[in-house]
C-alpha cells in the first residue's frame, strides 16, 4: 500500500519564511466584515496566514476569499483566494490565490523575491 504523501511532497511550490510580517486583509466576496492576519509563510501560489482580529474567522472549504495584502513602500496587492485550511490552535489560515491580476501579480512577484528568506519544510 502506498505511503501518503506529506504536506511538503504535495506542495508545486515553495513555501517561504519572509523577512516582514505584512498587514493582510480578508473578507468574503461581498461581506462587508474584513478579517485582521499577518503573513507568516508566502509561495508563488499561496500564503499562509495568521488571524490578529477579535472577530471569529467564518471562512469554510467553499469559501472563495477577498484578500489586500499591504507591503510596506507600496500599492495593496489585491487577488481572490481559496480557502484550503484553519487551524484553530495557532489562528493560522491557508489561501491559495485563484485569481489575480497582471499588475498585481507582479507586484506580488517582486514582494516574494525582495523579501523571501528560507525554504519551509
Amino acid at each position: 500500500m502506498a505511503q501518503p504523501k506529506s504536506n511538503r511532497d504535495r506542495r508545486l511550490k515553495p513555501r517561504y519564511k519572509i523577512s516582514i510580517h505584512v498587514r493582510i486583509e480578508a473578507q468574503l466576496i461581498g461581506s462587508p466584515m474584513k478579517y485582521d492576519f499577518i503573513s507568516e509563510d508566502i509561495s508563488e501560489s499561496g500564503l499562509l496566514i495568521r488571524h490578529t482580529g477579535r472577530h471569529k474567522v467564518s471562512f469554510n472549504k467553499f469559501s472563495i476569499i477577498e484578500v489586500w495584502l499591504y507591503p510596506p513602500e507600496s500599492p495593496p496587492i489585491f487577488f481572490f483566494a481559496k480557502y484550503i485550511r484553519f487551524i484553530p490552535e495557532t489562528q493560522l489560515l491557508a489561501i491559495r490565490i485563484s485569481d489575480i491580476d497582471r499588475e498585481h501579480a507582479d507586484h506580488y512577484r517582486i514582494f516574494l523575491e525582495t523579501h523571501a528568506e528560507s525554504e519551509v519544510d
